[in-house]
């Protein structure tokens, strides 16, 4: 390594051994800052589907639902989860299992708005949390989601399959005291649209 000083000079050999060092620790930085983001965002996604995961879910989720209760505004939540979800994995293995999965995630991805937080609440179970929505238009978007998948073909090693999914809905009133409460009432209608044929969207009020 040759370095010329400003002043025409050769640096010493104690002044390269020094640059060498700076050097050194500066590339250490470089890569311990974007090792920190990648561990930053493994923190916060889902492996399999590359959404939000439940715990990253909650902290945006709980931070929209405190200003939308502040400010008096409409918030909604759904709740979805794919159709005799076991009978896919018993039927064509947990590996179709999660690529259909994957896709669910990209198909609802597709359906809400960049304010919008969707995440994978746990198994097949996802959650959408819609800020400045109301009853009616969450019915409108959870409606628009379950017919594109009703109409496409998912993956799987046997070629292109078919599912459904189910969807509960609930809004923010005043008798909601937290995030986790709305999300117990989108359950509650999630088992709803369950119990009463499964492909289709029931709501809590």
């Amino acid at each position: 390594m040759t370095a010329i000083h400003s002043q025409g000079k050769d640096y010493s050999q104690a002044d390269v051994e020094l640059l060498e060092t700076i050097a050194s620790q500066a590339a250490i930085a470089i890569t311990n800052a974007q090792l920190f983001e990648e561990i930053q965002q493994l923190a916060e996604t889902d492996e399999l589907t590359k959404i939000n995961n439940r715990r990253q879910l909650f902290r945006l989720g709980e931070q929209a639902f405190n200003h939308a209760k502040r400010y008096n505004e409409p918030f909604a939540v759904i709740m979805l989860d794919i159709d005799n979800f076991k009978q896919v994995n018993d039927t064509y293995g947990h590996a179709t299992g999660d690529i259909v999965l994957g896709e669910l995630a990209q198909h609802t991805l597709e359906n809400i708005r960049e304010v919008d937080i969707v995440g994978r609440y746990g198994g097949e179970e996802f959650v959408i949390i819609m800020p400045n929505t109301t009853l009616e238009q969450g019915i409108e978007i959870a409606q628009r989601l379950r017919q594109q998948v009703e109409n496409a073909r998912f993956s799987s090693s046997a070629g292109a399959i078919k599912t459904t999914i189910s969807l509960g809905l609930a809004a923010l009133n005043m008798q909601t005291p937290n995030l986790a409460a709305l999300i117990d009432r989108a359950d509650t209608a999630l088992y709803q649209a369950k119990n009463e044929g499964r492909n289709r969207v029931a709501f809590n009020q």
